[in-house]
């Protein structure tokens, strides 16, 4: 991806948006709009149709506020309004079935871990700016 891309997270949990806000910022991304519950849901789709925003990656977690379901319904209203954008299931639950890309919240699995799948759709590397350098 040679721009910036649009990223959009759609989390119930406040607390993965800044985990997900570390890791773009460590790989030079910046996430535009972070959705929290149905309603910011419905008003981001809103700006999508009216061609207000065109989100090039969604990071979508299962719960966005009561059911195990939300993330499948909004990655599919989201393939309605924006067929083009990559959706990434960021998720505890590994079987789930309606994403571009898996990004499991543990770390059971490095290689579906998030900075690995971002890296892989935008071409950006992880910088560990807080690592020592060697001299």
């Amino acid at each position: 991806m040679e721009k910036n891309p649009v990223i959009i997270q759609f989390d119930g949990e406040e607390n993965y948006h800044t985990v997900v806000d570390l890791i773009c910022y460590n790989m030079q991304l910046e996430i535009r709009r972070h959705i929290s519950n149905v309603n910011q849901a419905r008003t981001l789709f809103a700006d999508i149709e009216s061609g207000k925003l065109k989100p090039d990656i969604a990071i979508i977690s299962s719960f966005l506020e009561k059911k195990h379901t939300d993330g499948s319904a909004v990655a599919k209203k989201l393939r309605e309004v924006s067929p083009d954008t990559k959706i990434i299931a960021y998720t505890v639950i590994e079987d789930e079935d309606w994403h571009d890309e898996l990004a499991v919240k543990s770390g059971r699995n490095p290689e579906k871990n998030l900075i690995e799948v971002l890296t892989r759709l935008t071409g950006k590397d992880f910088n560990f700016s807080n690592a020592p350098t060697q001299e």
